[in-house]
């Protein structure tokens, strides 16, 4: 295994930035918004063991996305045109709200002291390590795709389990009723009715969803998939996306049709007119909005 400190450009030892390979990651209950790259979740669970047995406290927070923990973000580095890390799926952040930005040489929040060794072990870099802006929140893989199963073997880390089913959530299908249904269907971006069934479109809905998630496309919402539904950054193909969506999906499309996306990415008018353009020059019908033809059209690995 050959770490590829100091590179900070992860498409060079092998990462895609699409956000395609990205799925839900959390620490003993506690959730790092929008996940990392499916291939790095068992390397963050057994850096989360080594830190937290280290005496790094990862808390609970009432709003992870103000003031707790990170993963998955479209967006470049700030202050700068290069991708972050977190664009790609391989990084997470620690307790953002007392483990900040700092210059100073000698601050290191609630990071353990031996945190560099940590870091060094899983095949990352620690952002406290940092010379000059020092990002002591922040651990990133510098790993080759090829490289990450090897590191997590040696290190004996990351066992994971199947996610269980969340409670208050009974298993849905087609005839099934009530709020259960109206929530799938807000996740799925269908429009619940005053008294929401789970119709057609919502099975439709579901399996778009549970093939770009690589579940058994039953049309059935169990325990995985509400797993999925509840924790999971919404993936390129998972779902139709129309004027009005957001989310990392969107972002993705945006990028794919040579917009740039926002902080917090919308699927606004230009969105919709450069994507009905972009259709009708390839003999696409339907708009502008994008459904499983679109997708696949796009290259979304659904």
């Amino acid at each position: 295994m050959a770490a590829h400190f100091g590179n900070y450009n992860p498409s060079s030892f092998g990462w895609s930035a699409d956000g395609s390979q990205v799925v839900p990651f959390s620490y003993k209950g506690e959730p790092f918004p929008s996940g990392c790259h499916r291939l790095v979740v068992a390397l963050f669970t057994g850096l989360s063991n080594d830190l937290t047995a280290a005496g790094l406290h990862i808390p609970s927070t009432h709003n992870p996305l103000v003031d707790g923990n990170w993963g998955y973000e479209p967006r470049n580095v700030r202050g700068s045109s290069n991708l972050s890390f977190h664009a790609y799926g391989l990084a997470v952040d620690y307790d953002a709200p007392h483990n900040g930005m700092t210059t100073s040489t000698t601050f290191r929040g609630t990071m353990p002291a031996n945190a560099t060794a940590i870091a060094h072990k899983w095949g990352c870099e620690w952002g406290g390590e940092w010379s000059g802006r020092r990002d002591v929140m922040h651990y990133e893989v510098h790993l080759s795709p090829g490289d990450v199963s090897g590191v997590v073997s040696a290190n004996h880390g990351g066992a994971t389990t199947a996610p269980s089913s969340p409670p208050g959530h009974p298993v849905l299908r087609q005839g099934s009723t009530g709020k259960d249904v109206a929530t799938v269907q807000r996740r799925l971006n269908l429009k619940p009715s005053p008294h929401p069934v789970f119709g057609p479109a919502t099975k439709a809905a579901v399996q778009m969803y549970q093939r770009r998630h690589k579940i058994t496309a039953d049309g059935v919402v169990g325990a995985t998939t509400w797993s999925r539904l509840l924790s999971a950054s919404i993936l390129p193909g998972e779902r139709s996306v129309s004027l009005g969506c957001t989310g990392p999906d969107v972002a993705w499309l945006q990028r794919r049709l040579g917009l740039v996306p926002a902080k917090h990415p919308a699927f606004g008018i230009k969105t919709q007119s450069t994507l009905a353009a972009w259709k009708a020059k390839r003999g696409l019908g339907g708009g502008g909005s994008a459904g499983p033809v679109t997708w696949a059209a796009l290259g979304a690995n659904g």
